[in-house]
């Protein structure tokens, strides 16, 4: 014999119908620091919700509005997540949105934090970001991830055949403010031991020729290769999407991972290591 369970009462009945109004009737918590939430629609990724005491009112934008690009990258196929995640990556400089208002034509606006994070690119020395090393996708000890890029003035770079000496992975753009200001610093490391480290540039941009020109005149002068941006297959293999940028890994001759986020004179000190080590 089955044992059904007994029927709730009515007034049990009208009890949960209550709550369940109470839950639907208070709105959901606007995540920070812009205080926007988006949804699919079906024309791509839309503001359901904006705080009216956000950046994002304040810059003009309103539930309704369609999100076409962020940082210049155009949003695609993202999810309402991914772009989350993109708006809210860890960066000193403010995020680049362009909408499509819901009242009718385009827009870029710049949401600015409050109070932005400092970031060890701006400082003399960082011995890494423990918040952002643990959202990485890789970690010291394991191995590189394989991967084949598009090197930026042709040709393609296969990380299986570096192999043989240490390798420097540098996850940046030319749109990123803490990128551009620790170039200076890459470039003397590059002078200095990109005889014995092959260092390699990352790009998050989507306009190769302005990659290259501003690679040029800063004297980053080892190969860069292009990605498809956040959701790049390698990128989302280091977990790049989810620490921003910029973002580096270093690792040994045999492409074990030896140091993650290094910055400044940690970051010179972690290459003489592992020099000091061959």
């Amino acid at each position: 014999m089955l044992d059904f369970p007994p029927r709730m009462s009515q007034p049990g009945l009208a009890l949960i119908s209550s709550l369940l109004l109470l839950l639907a009737a208070t709105p959901a918590p606007l995540p920070d620091p812009f205080g926007l939430i988006l949804e699919s629609g079906p024309q791509g990724v839309r503001v359901s919700k904006v705080a009216p005491d956000g950046a994002a009112f304040r810059a003009g934008i309103r539930t309704g509005d369609r999100i076409l690009s962020v940082d210049g990258v155009e949003v695609g196929q993202e999810t309402p997540g991914q772009i989350q995640g993109r708006l809210q990556a860890m960066r000193a400089d403010p995020a680049r949105v362009r909408v499509a208002h819901a009242a009718g034509g385009s827009q870029e606006v710049m949401l600015r934090r409050s109070a932005p994070p400092p970031h060890p690119a701006m400082a003399p020395s960082s011995d890494g970001r423990a918040e952002v090393i643990e959202r990485a996708a890789v970690k010291v000890g394991q191995p590189l991830p394989e991967f084949t890029l598009e090197r930026l003035g042709g040709g393609e770079v296969i990380l299986s055949e570096l192999r043989g000496r240490p390798i420097f992975l540098d996850f940046w753009a030319t749109w990123c403010a803490p990128c551009r200001a620790e170039a200076p610093m890459l470039a003397d490391l590059y002078r200095r031991y990109g005889d014995r480290i092959q260092m390699l540039g990352l790009t998050l941009d989507n306009d190769p020729g302005a990659t290259i020109a501003y690679a040029s005149q800063q004297g980053l002068a080892y190969p860069h290769l292009r990605t498809a941006g956040w959701l790049d297959p390698t990128v989302m293999a280091f977990g790049v999407h989810q620490t921003g940028i910029p973002f580096n890994v270093l690792a040994d001759s045999s492409g074990t991972i030896v140091a993650l986020d290094q910055h400044g004179e940690s970051l010179a000190r972690a290459f003489e290591r592992l020099l000091a080590t061959r």
